[in-house]
């Protein structure tokens, strides 16, 4: 879906450079976020669905690799609408915890299970049952988006779509791990170093499509369906890299002025 991110910046950059003349600061807000995803394991030469096949996330002879994937955002930010009332920029701050893991069903063995590389030499190598793999990252972020109305007053409902980026800087990462065998948790340090961790920074640009109800200048109630599709740099997110995802955004405004 990286093909997408360049006609996304290059809207951002032409409406921000068009309108910025006629900033007028007219709401702050409060919003919470949910995305879910699915998302593509990042080191697969280490996992195998058993000691002579190769894992993949899924193949036609009915294996799985179960990567649960998502996060939660909150955050406050202020919107800045044009005289003309079409245009909105809105500049946030978000907090974001999110969710990675790694697992294994196979319904007819009851296989719960997969190998994971523990070590290899030239003449050994050495592989080791686990369960569930699981990586939780915090991060703080600063969004900014270009939001276009197709109408608004007097109207009590009001649908826009808008495009936006968040830089997102990594507060705090903990991987965590489930062997299959109780009695092997002494080899768990072995592994956890070796998972890949998220990078420091990385930014995600998105899309999406909503609705605000409420007759202004009252406090409005906005809803989204919001759609991310890329990061920046790749394989930023850790062990587990979105391929596709979406999600809701609820979203409270109150305005500064009422003279819209």
């Amino acid at each position: 879906m990286k093909q997408f991110l360049l006609p996304v910046c290059i809207f951002i950059i032409c409406a921000v450079s068009g309108i910025a003349q006629d900033f007028q600061p007219q709401f702050i807000g409060a919003e919470a976020l949910i995305i879910g995803y699915e998302g593509e394991v990042t080191q697969k030469e280490n996992i195998r669905k058993n000691l002579s096949t190769l894992y993949s996330n899924y193949d036609p002879n009915g294996y799985y690799l179960n990567t649960l994937s998502f996060y939660t955002s909150f955050g406050a930010h202020a919107e800045y609408v044009t005289v003309s009332n079409k245009f909105g920029f809105i500049l946030g701050l978000r907090y974001t915890y999110m969710r990675n893991s790694i697992s294994y069903d196979e319904s007819w063995t009851n296989q719960t299970y997969f190998y994971y590389l523990y070590s290899q030499d030239s003449l050994r190598t050495d592989y080791l049952k686990v369960h569930q793999i699981t990586q939780q990252n915090r991060y703080i972020g600063i969004p900014l988006e270009i939001k276009y109305y197709w109408f608004r007053r007097p109207y009590k409902a009001s649908p826009y779509i808008i495009a936006g980026a968040e830089m997102r800087y990594r507060m705090k990462s903990q991987t965590s791990l489930i062997m299959h065998d109780s009695n092997m948790k002494q080899f768990e340090d072995k592994i956890l170093q070796d998972v890949q961790e998220p990078t420091n920074m990385h930014v995600s640009p998105y899309i999406g499509i909503g609705i605000k109800i409420g007759k202004e200048p009252k406090p409005t109630l906005l809803v989204e369906a919001n759609v991310p599709f890329a990061s920046i740099p790749s394989k930023s997110y850790g062990m587990v890299q979105p391929d596709a995802g979406a999600g809701v955004r609820v979203s409270a405004q109150f305005p500064l002025n009422s003279d819209n």
